[in-house]
């Protein structure tokens, strides 16, 4: 059973109670622990527990040096989750634990969201106005250090991330060539990782967004297929991220009637369930100019309109939406299907105008 199905009070007490010598015997399982108080956003009680693993590491006498080194540098891929969203100092970890380590890591390999339930890419990485040509070089540089570690894991973010910034510049030839990049390679991998469909997720968003401006959308009833799909995967977090999309694309569509059920609004004050620590302070510059209405201007005259801003915001946060993540936890525990005990959405008229 995984730690993400026991609460945060839960897993800490166990740590808080058991003795420090017990802690100590399993340095891998510290890992894990670090991970996850990562997600928690307990970053004072990460680093204790790094001190401790550092400890049982170094005391450990039954090790070799080759498990010595894996253990130090799957610290190293852990702790670049401390340097987020710096797409460089992750990096540098990162090429800090592929010089240390022999094999892929244990504790995270392709198990995590990699999105944290975000439909963009650029969401998540972009975070310096004016920067983010350097970012995207920096994504294509960086990323193929953490492919090596993680077994492919998010396999075709960066050309994602390029494509969405393709995308907001107007550039939708060569955005629909990036998205297609990304999608076949997350398509590669998504048969043996169900994580990789938040990937996949992401390819559809930009899919809806570039619909609206007149490209070809994901068809008749994307939502019911692609819903269909991720249910066969036991997820919560996907079908909530799932629920994300639509909702904001009905939204623009002013088709209130097909926003999945218990997508209630969550505000811009506040971070979402599941961002990692920092991602909502670097947003928030990419935020106001969202919200003071300014827009891409190398766009046709007849797109510079505040429609036309409004399909395009990356959600900086990675979910607005959010309140379906219980709903569709609970049905899980119930032992229904999400979705079974709601009225089926219509199919999609596609995109207007």
């Amino acid at each position: 059973m995984e730690l993400s199905f026991f609460s945060q009070d839960t897993v800490a007490g166990w740590v808080k109670d058991c003795p420090t010598a017990a802690l100590k015997q399993d340095p891998l399982a510290l890992l894990v622990l670090i991970r996850r108080y990562f997600s928690w956003r307990m970053l004072p009680e990460m680093a204790d527990l790094r001190r401790l693993f550092l400890e049982a590491v170094a005391e450990a006498e039954d090790l070799t040096e080759t498990e010595r080194n894996d253990l130090l540098g799957e610290c190293e891929l852990v702790m670049s989750f401390t340097a987020y969203n710096s797409i460089e100092k992750m990096s540098e970890y990162h090429q800090a634990a592929c010089r240390m380590m022999s094999r892929p890591a244990l504790t995270m390999g392709n198990r995590g969201t990699w999105t944290f339930g975000s439909p963009s890419v650029l969401a998540l990485f972009h975070r310096e106005p004016g920067r983010l040509d350097a970012e995207l070089a920096a994504m294509h540089r960086s990323m193929p250090y953490y492919y090596r570690l993680t077994q492919d894991h998010g396999m075709g973010a960066e050309h994602i991330m390029e494509a969405e910034a393709l995308f907001l510049r107007g550039d939708l030839g060569r955005a629909k060539v990036a998205l297609e990049e990304g999608r076949y390679k997350a398509e590669g991998v998504a048969g043996k990782q169900k994580e990789m469909r938040f990937i996949l997720l992401c390819c559809l968003f930009l899919d809806l967004r570039m619909s609206l401006l007149g490209t070809e959308g994901p068809g008749e009833d994307w939502y019911g297929r692609e819903a269909a799909t991720l249910r066969q995967f036991r997820s919560p977090l996907l079908l909530t991220t799932l629920d994300l999309c639509a909702a904001w694309y009905y939204a623009l569509l002013e088709l209130p009637d097909r926003i999945p059920p218990g997508s209630g609004r969550r505000t811009w004050t506040e971070p979402t369930f599941s961002s990692p620590p920092g991602l909502w302070r670097s947003s928030s510059s990419t935020r106001s100019a969202w919200q003071k209405g300014i827009g891409p201007r190398s766009l046709p005259a007849n797109r510079r309109s505040w429609d036309f801003v409004r399909s395009t915001p990356i959600l900086c946060a990675p979910c607005i939406w959010s309140s379906s993540l219980p709903r569709h936890a609970a049905e899980w525990t119930s032992g229904r299907p999400p979705g079974t005990t709601s009225a089926a959405l219509p199919p999609s008229p596609g995109p207007t105008g």
